[in-house]
């Protein structure tokens, strides 16, 4: 709370939310205090090396699984008398 008071914006928003403590006001101002100290989603820090290596785990797996349900429906028709 000491940090809180310190920063002069957020003594008064602070002030204003102890004089109305909505629910939604509430919510707002805690997605005001997390969204502040976060990091940007894509920067540059990334290792290529890593990204290539989770795609092509990815790939093999949508790949797999494909084939596997390619089998599973062609089972499933030859199993089932349409008409």
């Amino acid at each position: 709370m000491v940090f809180l008071l310190s920063n002069p914006k957020l003594k008064k928003i602070t002030q204003y939310f102890s004089k109305v403590l909505i629910l939604s006001d509430l919510i707002a101002f805690l997605y005001l205090i997390t969204m502040a100290d976060q990091k940007p989603l894509f920067k540059t820090p990334y290792n290529i090396r890593d990204v290539s290596a989770l795609f092509a785990i990815v790939a093999f797996v949508l790949v797999i699984a494909a084939i596997f349900g390619n089998n599973l429906f062609g089972i499933f028709q030859e199993s089932v008398n349409f008409g």
